[in-house]
């Protein structure tokens, strides 16, 4: 399994009850596809980016956790955005043709997304980053920071702390 690291340093983690913090002025992000959606995160809550290994199901998970994979040594849950997020069916290829993951952690927390066309988008002005006007669906809207106009797409940019916590699994 190829990786490749996106930010050495330990990302800062919040009470999942506080407020997310301001989108900054300047402001770097991972970028990533998931089906035909375009989403961001603070690339300090990007662990790395890696090419995707074999999924093991987790009996009783819920419809969102595909299953569990190794990162590293790591056994990590697999995390499917579009259906954690409720978005509607696309006809994009399906995540377990996934050609990357993108490995988010906050706190103790951490979960690979299975994903398309990774990219880094590096020190994003202000004027390119708007309050989230976009985002469809109650939970959708629950998780989305902001919203960035690139190109021909809108990417929507996700509270990571907060979308990890309702995603937890709990026991």
């Amino acid at each position: 399994m190829s990786e490749s690291k996106v930010s050495p340093s330990e990302p800062p983690s919040r009470r999942v009850d506080q407020e997310p913090p301001p989108v900054q002025a300047s402001l770097t992000l991972t970028s990533f596809m998931v089906g035909a959606a375009s989403f961001a995160v603070d690339v300090r809550d990007t662990l790395q980016v890696a090419e995707p290994g074999p999924v093991t199901p987790l009996p009783r998970a819920p419809a969102h956790i595909l299953g569990l994979t190794l990162v590293g040594s790591r056994a990590v849950a697999v995390l499917d955005l579009a259906r954690f997020l409720e978005l509607p069916e696309s006809d994009e290829p399906p995540l377990d043709a996934a050609p990357r993951i993108v490995l988010c952690k906050s706190g103790a927390l951490e979960a690979a997304i299975p994903c398309q066309r990774v990219e880094i988008l590096a020190d994003l002005p202000d004027k390119e980053v708007m309050p989230p006007r976009l985002a469809e669906g109650d939970r959708f809207r629950r998780f989305c920071r902001a919203e960035i106009q690139r190109d021909d797409r809108v990417v929507s940019v996700i509270d990571i702390v907060a979308l990890l916590e309702a995603a937890r699994v709990q026991r």
